[in-house]
Parts: C-alpha cells; sequence; structure tokens
C-alpha cells in the first residue's frame, strides 16, 4: 500500500503578512522553523521510503527538518512549486484589488482559472502536479511517501486523489506546516487525516 503523507512548508514572513508568497524564494521565519520542529517529532516514528519537495528553500527547509537526517532519498521537483503569482507576489489581497480590480475580480469569478500578469492559473498548476503524481504512481511503489511542498499544490494533489474537481480545492484548509495523509488503493485516494497546528 502506498501511503503519501502531504505537507505545506512552515511559515515565512510573507505568510504571517498574508502576502503572495508563489515563486519568490523566501526561507522559514522563527515561528516556521517551531512549526516544523514540531511536525517532526509528530512524524519521528514514520519510516518514508523517499522524500519529493519543492526545490524552494521553505520547502527543502522543511524537508529537511522533518527527516533530520534520516537516511532517505531527498528528490527536488519543480513541479511541486506553488502556483506562480507573477506580478501579484508580495502583495496582499487588498494590495492586488487595489492595483488590479479587474484582474483581481475575473480571479475571484473564475475560481482561479484566469492567471495574474506574468504567473499561471490554477489550469496550470493542476497540469504540473498531475503529471508528477501520475508519474509517481506509474511506478506502483509501497510504502510512506513524503511530499513536501506548497498550499496551492496540496490541495490540488488531495483533489486529484480523492477524485474532487479542482474548484473545490479552495474547500481544503491546508495551514503552513499543515500535513494530509491519503492512502492511495489502485489510484484511488482515501483521506485518513487532516489536520493543522492551528
Amino acid at each position: 500500500m502506498l501511503r503519501l503523507y502531504l505537507v505545506r512548508h512552515g511559515e515565512t514572513d510573507w505568510n504571517r503578512e498574508k502576502r503572495y508568497l508563489g515563486h519568490t524564494d523566501l526561507p522559514l521565519n522563527q515561528n516556521g522553523e517551531w512549526e516544523v520542529s514540531h511536525l517532526r517529532e509528530n512524524l519521528r516514528e514514520v519510516l518514508f521510503e523517499r522524500c519529493y519537495t519543492s526545490d524552494l528553500r521553505r520547502a527543502r527547509q522543511t524537508a529537511t527538518t522533518i527527516l533530520g537526517g534520516r537516511d532517505v532519498q531527498l528528490i527536488e521537483e519543480l513541479a511541486l512549486r506553488e502556483l506562480d503569482f507573477g506580478e501579484w507576489e508580495g502583495l496582499t489581497y487588498d494590495e492586488i484589488c487595489q492595483r488590479y480590480p479587474q484582474e483581481a475580480q475575473k480571479w475571484v469569478e473564475s475560481g482561479g482559472r484566469s492567471s495574474p500578469f506574468d504567473g499561471e492559473d490554477l489550469g496550470d498548476l493542476e497540469v504540473r502536479v498531475a503529471s508528477w503524481l501520475n508519474s509517481l504512481l506509474a511506478e506502483n511503489i509501497k510504502g510512506n511517501i513524503l511530499v513536501v511542498t506548497h498550499g496551492g499544490p496540496v490541495r490540488i494533489l488531495l483533489c486529484l486523489l480523492l477524485g474532487i474537481s479542482s474548484e473545490k480545492h479552495w474547500q481544503f484548509n491546508v495551514s503552513t506546516a499543515g500535513l494530509a495523509v491519503v492512502e492511495v488503493h489502485e489510484g484511488q485516494g482515501i483521506l485518513c487525516a487532516l489536520n493543522s497546528l492551528t
């Protein structure tokens, strides 16, 4: 049986300030480091076959902290990056609405199917995450796999694994250092845990 441990990275300063982070490569802040250390303790008894992580610093930092020197293969995947928010990165939602009112309204009305300036839309994210997931499932591997990524990819992975439309992805509350555990049987997922430190 394959069991996926889907982890969102710990908090960064921009997460705390509710700024769109996307591909901007920030490290964890002090609270994020504490969150991830707490999660590491919760997962210390889990034997992982391997770990996939986004290549962005906050995700890599989270992954290496959780593994804590274990002899587990760590594989960086560009496909697991957060949505690219283009010119919206570094802005709060209110700032986006002030600077890009028409685009922000279109973003909300389309459920993320329109893209920010120089960024990706939800469909772009879904395509790359689905491609990665399909490749993983095609290996028919068993055991526990740690996947450390970002809020958007975690939500999309949950939708894909549970057979839910990606338009419903916002209905999953995935906090920083949040964890979702999904057992995969013949390509179908069973949600075993969804928790948060908050």
